[in-house]
């Protein structure tokens, strides 16, 4: 059996609030599932080898975006192929913002790849940082936000979900779905929090995935427990 292959783009960068272990729930949960599974890094300045099964792009501060976005203009076209092709990318944070157009911080404007439609609005939501709930085509998804910008969703984007409590894009959706891409500004990692989104990726690229095992199971009632003690907390119902 081939191995699942996972590229995680830049993690030594783009790990703010473990989004980079994203990459890590991916291949454990495939592994659970009698799929072996792979995590090759790229990090900047460093060669593709091969063409992945599955990328996942995590979060980083302002102060990294310029470095982080003159890196990944080295792997624009192979970027923008894989999205185009259907290869199923998660993009999380700032790793989102720089899927869509050109936006400003502070100090500068980043030049983004421009590869999914939409963007950063110019006016910024103010500091958010706080629990998200969301619900999506997967369920309730659930994790911790923290960012100053919003995002607006261009033609041919659809939400990730509807926002339950919190901001994420504009007080009313969150992320963005593009193809098989999928963006949003859940940290956690979310995945970790979320296993169902998890083995929506895998489905994507595994033919007859199931993701029934005993240590899946475990999980999965583990990350079920998180997510109702936060929506306890909240006082929204438990699922």
């Amino acid at each position: 059996m081939t191995n699942l292959r996972i590229l995680s783009i830049f993690p030594s960068l783009l790990n703010v609030n473990g989004d980079a272990a994203n990459a890590l729930v991916l291949a454990q949960r495939a592994r659970w599932a009698g799929h072996p599974a792979r995590i090759d890094e790229l990090e900047p300045g460093g060669q593709l080898s091969v063409v992945p099964d599955l990328v996942v792009i995590g979060s980083t501060a302002d102060a990294s975006l310029p470095e982080v976005a003159n890196g990944l203009a080295g792997i624009r076209t192979e970027l923008a192929d894989w999205i185009e092709g259907g290869t199923p990318v998660l993009a999380v944070g700032s790793g989102m913002d720089l899927l869509g157009e050109d936006f400003a911080i502070p100090t500068e404007t980043v030049s983004a790849l421009r590869i999914v439609p939409g963007g950063v609005p110019d006016a910024p939501l103010g500091r958010v940082a706080d629990d998200l709930v969301v619900n999506s085509s997967f369920g309730r998804l659930v994790g911790f936000e923290n960012h100053y910008r919003g995002f607006s969703l261009g033609e041919g984007a659809l939400p990730l979900g509807r926002v339950e409590y919190g901001v994420g894009n504009d007080r009313s959706t969150e992320g963005f779905v593009y193809r098989n891409a999928y963006g949003t500004h859940l940290h956690g990692p979310v995945l970790a929090k979320n296993p169902a989104f998890a083995d929506h990726l895998l489905g994507l690229v595994i033919p007859g995935y199931d993701s029934r095992s005993v240590p899946a199971g475990r999980a999965d009632d583990m990350a079920k427990a998180a997510r109702n003690s936060i929506a306890a907390r909240l006082s929204l119902v438990s699922e």
